[in-house]
């Protein structure tokens, strides 16, 4: 993952800490949470193709969950230090995606004070599982002013409340 360019924070440090956040809010809402990892670990069996057998043995858990929706916590990076903002990506070939993701952003841009819109994304973690997924870009680490509130336990907690909206309102409306 990506490394602050303020802090030198590791982003996969930032996604744990958001994404535990989150299984709080989901459970104590009464949802099931299945999480591929709780700790900073990767989960590759093969020394040889390291991230691929780590992606694929998230895909299992994924897929042995068969979730009703499946959401991948990131953190972003770009070259033009003015970008900010959380984002959602979808896979392009899922209409249901689509639609989770719009309805994602328009939580994320109102609760967070963003105004991005969600784009469809080549990522393995959307285009390998059956099921609807979304992967958020919860803000940007190459923005100094973003950067120092995701590295934040009370930020993150914010973050991760707003995602659990988000989610919330895909799967009761």
């Amino acid at each position: 993952g990506v490394v602050g360019s303020e802090t030198g924070v590791k982003e996969s440090d930032i996604n744990l800490g958001v994404a535990k956040s989150l299984r709080h809010f989901l459970r104590e809402a009464g949802y099931s949470v299945i999480m591929t990892r709780e700790k900073d670990v990767d989960l590759a069996t093969d020394g040889q193709d390291f991230k691929k057998s780590d992606m694929q043995a998230r895909k299992k858990i994924i897929e042995d969950a068969s979730p009703d929706i499946m959401v991948s916590i990131h953190q972003n990076f770009y070259p033009l230090r003015s970008v900010h903002g959380a984002q959602v990506f979808y896979a392009a070939t899922s209409e249901v995606s689509k639609g989770y993701a719009e309805r994602m952003q328009e939580v994320l841009n109102a609760t967070l004070s963003c105004d991005r819109a969600a784009k469809s994304g080549d990522y393995y973690v959307l285009t390998a599982t059956s099921c609807p997924a979304l992967l958020v870009e919860c803000g940007f680490l190459s923005n100094a002013e973003e950067e120092r509130k995701l590295v934040t336990p009370e930020y993150q907690r914010e973050v991760a409340y707003s995602v659990y909206t988000g989610i919330n309102a895909i799967l009761t409306e």
